[in-house]
């Protein structure tokens, strides 16, 4: 795959990953004492996949969709383990929830996993793209 269409499948990911947080933002979490960070999600993914799309995308583009993918991937796990913390006290949910969230049949929390976790390896490869292009020739 090129470099071009890996920045391409990464932004697409990070930009699906922000309107699925915007979806449950709206329809579940507007509310909830975790809604603040559902909001920051939203916004920066939107710049970092604007950034990934940009011709000379940057390192720090990649790196940016990477750390937000598994930034959103540990926050949605902590917050099924021991808790995630937040402005206003730890959050803690279980399994899928929210339970009624569903696109295409599926649970929103699930395809959200899936997008993040393809955004981490598109976005991986892109950076070890980069490195072994910057690295010096070996005689």
């Amino acid at each position: 795959m090129t470099r071009t269409a890996l920045r391409v499948v990464a932004a697409l990911m990070i930009a699906v990953g922000g309107l699925l947080h915007y979806r449950l933002w709206h329809g579940v979490y507007r509310h909830a004492p975790i809604h603040e960070m559902f909001l920051l999600n939203v916004v920066v993914s939107a710049v970092v996949a604007v950034a990934l799309l940009v011709p000379r995308a940057t390192r720090l583009s990649a790196l940016g969709g990477f750390l937000l993918a598994i930034g959103s991937l540990a926050a949605f796990f902590l917050s099924r383990g021991p808790g995630l913390p937040t402005p206003h006290g730890k959050w803690k949910e279980m399994g899928l929830e929210p339970a009624g969230e569903k696109v295409f049949g599926v649970k929103v929390a699930l395809v959200v996993v899936v997008v993040e976790a393809i955004a981490v390896a598109v976005c991986a490869a892109l950076l070890g793209l980069r490195s072994r292009r910057s690295a010096p020739a070996r005689a």
